[in-house]
């Protein structure tokens, strides 16, 4: 599930924001399973369900055995409309988030990209714009709960499933499912 809303469009002194979001969002659960439950039930199913963020959206994605489907199809829709996002998630987020600002001068190819884009696009631009210490440590809760209301919502995703399936089923069930979410402004 793609959902449009990326990196581009973060508040520029919180830059960073969309890469924690995505890691504090998986890692924190939903209210019905928190993230430390979730990864041993997905464990023991030989499944997986990850979040992702990159520069221009949001992605949910999940990939499980046949016989596991509704049961992670189930995972993923309760993940996307009742995430429970938790204050140590967003917290180790940051801390490895931070790790890697102290640590990116290590790679002179990685200094030559990043002074490359701030001379193609601009400084300013969210094309260059890279996280700090202080953009990600002003990333707060409340923050993540507002992104995910604004940005999850059935008007603002694409949705693609592939493998082994029946189409008419699937289809009835994303219907069901993704027919009665909330919608956003358009």
């Amino acid at each position: 599930i793609e959902m449009r809303g990326g990196s581009r469009d973060e508040d520029p002194n919180k830059a960073g924001f969309v890469d924690l979001y995505s890691d504090a969002w998986r890692t924190s659960g939903s209210y019905s399973r928190n993230g430390d439950e979730l990864d041993d039930f997905l464990d023991t199913r030989a499944a997986k369900v990850e979040t992702a963020g990159d520069m221009d959206s949001t992605s949910l994605s999940w990939s499980c055995l046949k016989q596991d489907e509704d049961f992670i199809f189930d995972i993923v829709v309760d993940l996307l409309e009742h995430p429970d996002f938790k204050q140590d998630k967003l917290q180790l987020a940051q801390q490895q988030a931070a790790a890697g600002i102290v640590r990116r001068n290590d790679d002179a190819n990685g200094i030559a990209q990043r002074e490359a884009a701030k001379l193609v696009y601009g400084a300013s631009s969210p094309y260059a714009r890279q996280a700090e210490l202080a953009t990600i440590q002003s990333i707060k809760l409340e923050d993540l709960k507002d992104w995910h209301d604004k940005t999850v919502v059935a008007n603002n995703m694409i949705i693609g499933v592939l493998g082994d399936f029946d189409s008419d089923t699937m289809e009835k069930k994303l219907e069901d499912t993704f027919g009665t979410m909330r919608t956003g402004a358009s």
